[in-house]
């Protein structure tokens, strides 16, 4: 789904992508080399959650990690209070 918010100038190409609905799969986590494939709007809570068995989690903790979504996490470059130690989400 595309979503334009309203308030945006019809001259300006900004768009928001909602991928909660249909993106949200974690596709594989493997431990022994360390990394995941998953899609766009899994929620970071969810993830970590899932991730811990294995012994991984995604490190930036923002204060809406229950319902931030990993690729909206890495689009804004999120951090939190663990980013001293862990680093921020790059794009």
């Amino acid at each position: 789904m595309l979503l334009m918010h309203p308030y945006i100038r019809s001259n300006l190409s900004v768009y928001s992508f909602d991928f909660t609905n249909h993106f949200n799969k974690i596709i594989e986590i493997n431990a022994d080399d360390r990394f995941a494939i998953i899609q766009p709007g899994v929620v970071r809570d969810t993830f970590n959650r899932d991730s811990q068995k294995f012994g991984l989690h995604y490190a930036p903790d923002p204060a809406t990690s229950s319902r931030a979504t990993i690729g909206g996490m890495i689009i804004n470059n999120s951090s939190g209070t663990n980013s001293i130690k862990y680093g921020m989400s790059y794009f």
